[in-house]
């Protein structure tokens, strides 16, 4: 899960410090009353994506007790694969939604739909053409990965796999701006 959670994180708290910065140069009209609220924002979404982790991370310890090892092996290669790919769409949920609380402070309706609109239709958009990608390259990352084993992913797993991945990408969209609306 910390493999998981890092890089986002870190590309957060970059984008986090960048924004402090420019916010310093601007000489802000904000007090550290307001900078509170925005820590704690911060705090309760890195919570949130904390326990998403935990709980999607936990599918692998339940298909074990069910499946065959080959089967668990397929499942969590593939999970691996579009985990990798998810961390795209994750790490720009992760640094906008201060842009989505600042806009829902605002008021600006229009600049938040229309922001939220281009980034979720990328994330779904970088999620498809990722499937795609695997499905095409497949065998040989499973040859690259696991040399020794005879491991095939099904084109099914991959398709449902890349599905459930589109509508992750689509929800996590909303719950980010749900997030910075303190909902």
């Amino acid at each position: 899960a910390i493999a998981f959670i890092l890089p986002s994180a870190v590309l957060s708290l970059a984008a986090f410090l960048w924004q402090v910065s420019q916010a310093r140069l601007r000489r802000p009209s904000y007090g550290i009353g307001e900078m509170r609220v925005l820590v704690d924002k911060g705090i309760s979404f890195f919570l949130v994506n904390l326990l998403a982790a935990a709980v999607l991370n936990i599918d692998i310890f339940i298909i074990s007790q069910y499946l065959p090892s080959k089967d668990v092996v397929t499942y969590s290669v593939t999970t691996r694969m579009f985990g990798f790919g998810a961390f795209f769409y994750t790490s720009v949920y992760a640094v906008v939604w201060p842009q989505f609380a600042e806009a829902i402070a605002n008021r600006d309706r229009q600049g938040l739909l229309t922001k939220f609109r281009h980034i979720r239709n990328s994330a779904i958009v970088v999620m498809m053409v990722f499937a795609a990608i695997f499905a095409m390259t497949s065998p040989y990352v499973v040859r690259l990965l696991s040399p020794r084993n005879e491991l095939e992913i099904p084109g099914t797993l991959i398709m449902l796999m890349g599905l459930y991945h589109v509508i992750l990408a689509w929800a996590h969209g909303y719950a980010v701006v749900l997030q910075s609306m303190d909902v």
